[in-house]
């Protein structure tokens, strides 16, 4: 698939990281470090959640814009998303308090009551069997705490 096929099978991520952007940048789809393309539908599908719930995800553009970090975007994309499809309201990248520069990935209001999480990944070091197969990453959304 080339970066015009990618466009277009990918609307809502091509719309996040810039269309243009993306042809300025050929190698970005077909890079080293970047995963097959069915990781690349489920990422245009999560980005599609959040977004249906009303939440800005143009915040992301630049985290998936950098080649290296891009996994790590994706899969905090997919664990708001997990959250966005049993929450009654969403917000990303949520302050932890007043003036504070840390913040939470996601605050999800999930059967009345208001959730702060973080979506954490972590690379799985077991060998590559192929050069198309990379370390695994998982995503999940741990420590989530309730907020009064």
């Amino acid at each position: 698939m080339n970066t015009d096929e990618a466009i277009a099978a990918f609307p809502v991520l091509a719309t996040v990281v810039g269309a243009d952007w993306m042809r300025t940048h050929p190698g970005w789809f077909e890079g080293r470090h970047m995963p097959l393309p069915v990781w690349f539908a489920q990422l245009n599908s999560d980005l599609g959640i959040l977004s249906a719930q009303g939440v800005s995800v143009q915040g992301y553009g630049a985290m998936l814009r950098d080649e290296p970090g891009f996994l790590t975007a994706l899969l905090e994309i997919h664990g708001a998303s997990l959250l966005a499809r049993v929450s009654t309201q969403l917000s990303l990248h949520v302050p932890r308090s007043p003036g504070d520069a840390t913040n939470f990935d996601v605050l999800a209001t999930i059967a009345g009551s208001r959730i702060a999480a973080e979506c954490k990944t972590r690379a799985d070091g077991s060998p590559s069997i192929s050069r198309r197969l990379k370390p695994r990453m998982v995503s999940s959304c741990t420590k989530p705490s309730e907020l009064s």
